[in-house]
């Protein structure tokens, strides 16, 4: 297996700095959520006059959510289903208090928005970190190169997605 040169902690980059901890102690090992997470603080959540996340903590959350409850081979937003994003979003505001009750709405925008962003992010460090690591450009070549954060079925299905005419064609 491909390990990548990773140590038994890893960080994953998304957004500002390293802040996704993921301790993979065996191949199986997944860090998860449970799905009555709730944090023993809040955090007031401001968004910016630019419809943006204020906060480094709080899209590295998002990105944290969006780990723990991938809902399979997936590599864009749009295939998640509406419950999952609505799980995602609540677990969120568990955690995330929105400065003016009025903002919610806009507020789901703009972490959806935010999600969606971390999540391309995030597919397009793994597909670049497997190239580099194996040294092949070919994601046929990329399936035993051991991503953590994702169960392993997942990503060869993933794989054999971008080893695809449509997918090749379009990146």
């Amino acid at each position: 297996m491909v390990r990548g040169g990773r140590s038994q902690t890893v960080s994953t980059s998304v957004g500002r700095g390293d802040c996704l901890p993921v301790h993979a102690g065996h191949p199986g090992d997944r860090d998860h959520l449970p799905v009555d997470h709730v944090s023993s603080a809040t955090f007031l959540f401001f968004l910016t006059t630019r419809g943006k996340i204020d906060s480094g903590s709080a899209s590295c959350y998002i990105t944290t959510l969006v780990h723990a409850r991938i809902p399979g081979p997936v590599d864009t937003w749009r295939e998640f289903p509406v419950p999952v994003w609505d799980l995602l979003f609540d677990m969120f505001t568990r955690r995330y208090a929105f400065t003016r009750p009025e903002d919610l709405p806009r507020a789901r925008a703009v972490w959806e928005s935010t999600a969606q962003t971390n999540l391309r992010k995030l597919m397009w460090e793994s597909r670049d970190k497997a190239m580099k690591t194996t040294g092949n450009r070919d994601p046929m070549a990329w399936l035993d190169y051991d991503l953590v954060w994702l169960r392993r079925d997942y990503w060869e299905s993933l794989c054999e997605r971008w080893a695809t005419g449509p997918w090749q064609e379009q990146s």
